[in-house]
């Protein structure tokens, strides 16, 4: 559904992704773990077509990125970085101009999204006067508004409490259960061990190691441990080379 194929992005600072190539089908939620600057969203921000790839490719639903963009991205639900508000408006009044985008979605839909994020005991609050929280539910909904076959989710449980994080980790696994392609990013690694069925490590701006949950927890305690093994092995072979 989503795969990525030596994808690489090279900013002039040197930093970015580089050869980055992994695959989610649909019923899959895939996490990307590292910390902040190791890549994560550059990657993301590649497989929508915000960003120019240096190399490589990615395509969705098998259509390129960049040379088939609109078929590409045709059932995408994405969230990467900030959301994108009108401060002066409400959250419903936002997900009204959003689904004007999509003609065939049901009536109830911007109801439904609400719903799910758990807003619609606001439906007279302005955005601006939302928390950080409450504004990535809003950006949350945004993505889910389509019913997207792909979802990307770039930091979800960025700004949240703990019931929060609780409830997004809930509609990560319900969008997969409904057969949607998932990809997530986080640098807390109790978040992607809750969430995903499979995760990616990344660090420098690369893919360390891919691997199913299972597997992780195979043989590590927890999947920090073996986040912090496989970058320990990194860094050991960098200094032996």
């Amino acid at each position: 559904m989503l795969t990525a194929d030596g994808l690489t992005k090279l900013y002039k600072n040197g930093r970015g992704a580089r050869e980055v190539t992994f695959c989610v089908e649909g019923g899959e939620v895939m996490g990307l773990l590292g910390p902040n600057g190791s890549g994560k969203t550059t990657v993301m921000k590649a497989c929508v077509g915000l960003v120019l790839p240096t190399a490589g490719r990615a395509a969705i639903g098998g259509h390129d990125v960049v040379t088939r963009r609109e078929a590409a991205l045709a059932g995408v639900g994405a969230l990467i970085e900030s959301p994108a508000l009108f401060d002066r408006l409400t959250a419903r009044r936002n997900l009204e101009m959003a689904a004007a985008y999509y003609p065939e979605l049901p009536g109830g839909r911007v109801d439904e999204v609400l719903a799910i994020v758990e807003l619609e005991r606001y439906p007279k609050d302005k955005v601006l006067s939302f928390s950080l929280g409450m504004r990535q539910r809003l950006g949350v909904a945004l993505a889910l508004l389509s019913r997207p076959s792909v979802l990307i989710l770039d930091e979800p449980a960025n700004g949240l409490d703990i019931e929060g994080m609780v409830a997004i980790r809930e509609i990560v696994k319900n969008a997969a259960a409904s057969g949607a392609a998932v990809l997530i990013s986080s640098h807390l690694a109790h978040e992607i061990e809750l969430s995903a069925t499979k995760v990616g490590v990344m660090h420098d701006g690369m893919l360390l190691k891919t691997a199913t949950m299972a597997e992780v927890l195979t043989v590590s305690p927890s999947l920090e441990d073996y986040y912090l093994a496989e970058v320990q092995n990194y860094r050991k072979g960098r200094l032996s080379a």
